[in-house]
C-alpha cells in the first residue's frame, strides 16, 4: 500500500483533486463496510476476507478502468460516507408489518417495495433523494469529527493523511458525482437490469444486483419502537445468514428515525445512530484494505 499510494499523495499546499476513479472509488466503498462488518464469521478471518475480496469486492475495483477520481481519495471517501449507510439502510428494511399506519407499517411497506423493486411504492414512505443527500452530509460530518483519531490509528491510509477540512471540502466537491452514481444504481435496481457478465460493462447494474443478493442474506428483527408525538425511533438488529454475503453483513444495530405527516402517514427519515456505526465500519474497512491492498 505504501509503495502504491504514498507517492501519489500531494506533498504540500492546496490539493486539487481531479476525477480518476469515480466508479472505482465508489466500488471500493459500496461493499467494503458490508464485507468487513461480519461479526460472526465462521471462516478463518484471513480466508473470509480473501474470499470476499476476490469474489465480489475485487471485481468492482477492477471495473473502474475508464473512470476518474484522484487515487489519494480512492479508499474511504464514499464507503463510510455514502454507500455504507445508504446500502445497509436499504438492506435492513426486512422487518414485520402492522395493521394500522405505524412506523412498523412504514418499514414493512419499504421492505415490500424493495422486494418487488417498486420505486413508486418506495417513494410513498421515503424521499430517496433527500435521504441520500442528507446521509452523505451526515456521514461526512462524522468522519471529519473523528479525523484526527483515524489519522493516528491509520497513518498509512492516504485518505487520513490530510485534515478534517480537506475531507469536508473534498466530499463537497465530489458530492454530485457520487450521488449520480447512487442514482444509477437505484435506477438499475428498480428496472431489474440483469447483472453484466463483466462488472465494468455496467458497474451500476452490477452493484444493484449485488445489493439484491445482500438484501436476501439479511435477517432483521425489530427490537424496540419508541414513539413521541410525530416522531419515532425503530431499533433493528441485523444479522447476516451463513452465506458469504451474510458474513459480510455480520451483526449490526440500526436506529431508524420516522416522522409522521399531516395525513398521519409515517415516513422513514434518517439513521439516528450513524455516529455509533461509522467508527466500527471504518475499522473494518481498514482491515480489508490493509490485508489486500
Amino acid at each position: 500500500m505504501r509503495k502504491i499510494f504514498l507517492p501519489l499523495i500531494p506533498s504540500a499546499g492546496n490539493v486539487t483533486l481531479h476525477p480518476v476513479c469515480a466508479i472505482r472509488d465508489v466500488a471500493t466503498k459500496i461493499f467494503l463496510p458490508l464485507i468487513l462488518s461480519a461479526g460472526n464469521v465462521t471462516l478463518h478471518p484471513v480466508c473470509a476476507i480473501r474470499d470476499v475480496a476476490t469474489k465480489i469486492f475485487l471485481p468492482l475495483i477492477l471495473s473502474a478502468g475508464n473512470v476518474t477520481l484522484h487515487p489519494v481519495c480512492a479508499i474511504r471517501d464514499v464507503a463510510t460516507k455514502i454507500f455504507l449507510p445508504l446500502i445497509l439502510s436499504a438492506v435492513i428494511f426486512l422487518a414485520g408489518c402492522a395493521p394500522d399506519d405505524t412506523p412498523e407499517a412504514a418499514l414493512n411497506d419499504i421492505k415490500t417495495a424493495l422486494a418487488e423493486r417498486d420505486a413508486a411504492k418506495l417513494s410513498q414512505r421515503v424521499d430517496v433523494d433527500e435521504f441520500f443527500a442528507a446521509t452523505y452530509d451526515a456521514a461526512t460530518v462524522e468522519l471529519a469529527k473523528n479525523y484526527d483519531a483515524y489519522r493516528a490509528k491509520y497513518p498509512d491510509d492516504p485518505y487520513f493523511q490530510h485534515s478534517a477540512e480537506f475531507l469536508t471540502a473534498y466530499n463537497a466537491e465530489h458530492k454530485t458525482r457520487h450521488l449520480k452514481f447512487i442514482d444509477g444504481v437505484a435506477a438499475a435496481y428498480f428496472a431489474k437490469i440483469p447483472a453484466p457478465d463483466i462488472p465494468q460493462d455496467d458497474p451500476a447494474a452490477y452493484v444493484a444486483n449485488e445489493f439484491e443478493l445482500l438484501r436476501q442474506a439479511a435477517d432483521v428483527t425489530v427490537t424496540e419502537t419508541r414513539t413521541e408525538g410525530d416522531r419515532a425511533t425503530v431499533v433493528l438488529d441485523v444479522n447476516g445468514d451463513n452465506s458469504l454475503r451474510g458474513q459480510f453483513i455480520g451483526r449490526l444495530t440500526f436506529e431508524l428515525a420516522f416522522r409522521r405527516d399531516e395525513q398521519n402517514r409515517w415516513h422513514f427519515a434518517a439513521i439516528e445512530n450513524l455516529d455509533e456505526l461509522t467508527p466500527t465500519l471504518v475499522d473494518k474497512a481498514e482491515l480489508v484494505w490493509i490485508t489486500f491492498f
